[in-house]
């Protein structure tokens, strides 16, 4: 119905569609000294008396104007008089003849607005949101009672609500079955036993926090951090988990992540793999960024996607284990393909005879983020770290 009616006004001679960058002399309107370039997209000029939509017209005191059309260059003219056509030396056209026919011209303002499809509202935050433990520098925050759950700094009103034993409780995982108490009242003896020994470990640690009053209990530039990452992989057209270990060095003026060691049960390798491999040359341009475990060690993934040489991230001096070598060699040859990221931890190695495990809880709650999930001290006899770190640990204690 609507091309019907346009079809009718064209007809009728109702209204005239001006070309993008024609240039248009209005008799009437402006001096005949000043002449007007159109905007660069098309113009509809409009008859009143015949135009079949209410349009809110510019009263020009005469039914109907000279409109004169021509294309001429935009410095204004004081000769207003039909020029022949000439080359235009710009684009390499003539130009048309002069065109007058009797209109008058309506408001360009008059279109409605199209309504926006998306209307965006902005709302607070949820308080889970802001206290959520986000990063491994938050935690040694909240952990050396420098900030509250807002990140704002401690001061005498904060102390006395977030009082400092009981704020690093705060940093423990609190779904943790361990630290239920219905638990602790099961009559199975094993999940009773365990539950007491770690709620009597977690009080300890607590307290040994607190008794620091207002020092930092691990500064930041004394921890060390160590990695812990899964992946599945496809070898052989099956599916299998390995898991890799990694440390965070400090060298000169920046931290990076290297490799430790990986566990990877299924394959069978000797130690002529390893001898090879350590004669290979290795590039030692390549590295884990210092902050890759707030990705789940994407930098990781990606090496073993783009099947990178994995003993390039072995620190310098180490020779890689047999499965090491071997695992680095059926990825550099297409061999292992890397499908998913599985469980992240990460060991935080306070200094003072504690090693924290920790883990990246995503839930819609306060207690979220970064929180301690398992507790280590020789002292108290407790379970042993994996292999690969305590080799670390053990060595950095016998060289001091």
């Amino acid at each position: 119905m609507l091309l019907k009616i346009l079809l009718g006004a064209i007809s009728s001679g109702a209204f005239m569609l001006i070309c993008p960058g024609a240039h248009t002399e209005v008799s009437g309107l402006l001096p005949s000294s000043v002449s007007v370039d159109t905007i660069p997209s098309p113009i509809m000029i409009t008859d009143t008396s015949r135009h079949p939509f209410p349009v809110d017209t510019i009263p020009l005191g005469q039914a109907a104007k000279r409109t004169t059309v021509t294309r001429k260059d935009s410095i204004p003219s004081t000769n207003a008089k039909t020029q022949p056509p000439k080359p235009d030396k710009k684009n390499g056209v003539f130009i048309r003849d002069t065109v007058v026919m009797p209109v008058s011209i309506g408001r360009l303002d008059s279109l409605t607005t199209p309504k926006p499809f998306i209307t965006v509202r902005t709302q607070p935050a949820e308080p889970y949101m802001i206290q959520r433990v986000a990063f491994v520098n938050d935690f040694l925050n909240r952990l050396n009672y420098l900030r509250t759950p807002y990140n704002k700094p401690f001061d005498e009103q904060s102390r006395m609500e977030y009082p400092r034993q009981r704020y690093v409780r705060m940093l423990f995982n609190e779904e943790d079955p361990r630290l239920n108490r219905s638990v602790r009242q099961q009559p199975e003896p094993a999940a009773h036993t365990e539950s007491i020994a770690y709620s009597l470990l977690v009080d300890e640690f607590s307290k040994e926090v607190a008794a620091e009053q207002m020092a930092e209990f691990t500064p930041k530039d004394s921890t060390r951090l160590f990695g812990e990452v899964g992946y599945t992989v496809l070898y052989r057209n099956s599916q299998h988990r390995i898991t890799f270990y990694l440390q965070q060095v400090h060298i000169r003026d920046y931290y990076k992540w290297e490799l430790l060691d990986v566990d990877a049960t299924f394959l069978t390798s000797n130690s002529s793999d390893s001898v090879q491999a350590s004669s290979m040359k290795r590039d030692t341009t390549a590295f884990l960024a210092s902050e890759t475990h707030e990705t789940r060690f994407l930098d990781l993934y990606n090496q073993l996607r783009d099947h990178k040489n994995l003993l390039n991230l072995l620190p310098a001096k180490q020779l890689a284990s047999p499965s090491m070598a071997l695992l680095a060699k059926y990825v550099r040859n297409d061999t292992i393909n890397v499908q998913q990221t599985g469980r992240v931890n990460l060991y935080l190695d306070t200094r003072r005879g504690w090693l924290l495990r920790l883990h990246d809880f995503h839930r819609e709650k306060e207690n979220a983020g970064w929180l301690i999930t398992e507790l280590y001290n020789p002292q108290f006899k407790t379970a042993l770290p994996p292999k690969p770190i305590e080799r670390v640990l053990r060595r950095n204690k016998n060289t001091k």
